[in-house]
């Protein structure tokens, strides 16, 4: 595994450059502690808004926060950036203007879960027609999948009675082969 592959490993890293843990970020970011709790321990990944939040909170670059490409750093250095200059007194603290991040769109067998869960939470943020048809589209890909999970617990179902029904002709089956030695003693006379 390589370091900081999760989300939550990367939120632990920055925190601990800035000397920051999850009470800190709660305060901070104006977010419940148990929502912080859940991105520290690995339960859920921010939404959009939220990653961009804590990525210049941090002065971390948001798309390495968000897939672990790039440099958690690539224009300052650690410590130095937006959290840097707060602690300095250069800048006011502010809660920051959410940006949008900018995906490289990859083919779909590249895709990560981050990937599609970042994309899938851009268009659901949007106040688009895209937002209704992406939340229509889930809906069904949900109920398609709980049917298809129905649809095997039923197969797996019929392979087990196919498989007692094969159990019982094989059982018949010597039952009216031991029958048959007696039959013909009774036709014989015996």
């Amino acid at each position: 595994m390589t370091p900081f592959e999760t989300f939550s490993e990367r939120l632990r890293h920055v925190a601990g450059i800035n000397k920051k843990v999850q009470a800190d970020l709660s305060k901070d970011l104006g977010k419940d502690r148990a929502t912080v709790t859940r991105w520290w321990n690995g339960g859920v990944a921010p939404s959009q808004r939220n990653m961009r939040m804590i990525a210049d909170y941090f002065g971390c670059d948001v798309n390495w926060l968000a897939s672990g490409e790039g440099s958690p750093f690539p224009d300052e250095a650690a410590g130095e950036g937006y959290l840097g200059r707060i602690n300095s007194g250069m800048v006011e603290h502010q809660t920051p203007k959410p940006e949008p991040i900018r995906m490289e769109v990859k083919n779909e067998a590249e895709l990560t879960n981050t990937d599609m869960l970042l994309m899938t939470s851009k268009v659901l943020e949007s106040n688009t027609v895209y937002r209704s048809a992406l939340a229509s589209n889930i809906r069904a890909f949900y109920q398609a999948v709980l049917g298809e999970d129905d649809m095997n617990d039923m197969r797996n179902e019929i392979n087990m009675m196919r498989k007692e029904l094969a159990e019982m002709k094989e059982l018949i089956m010597s039952l009216k082969s031991s029958e048959e030695p007696e039959k013909k003693r009774a036709v014989n006379g015996h």
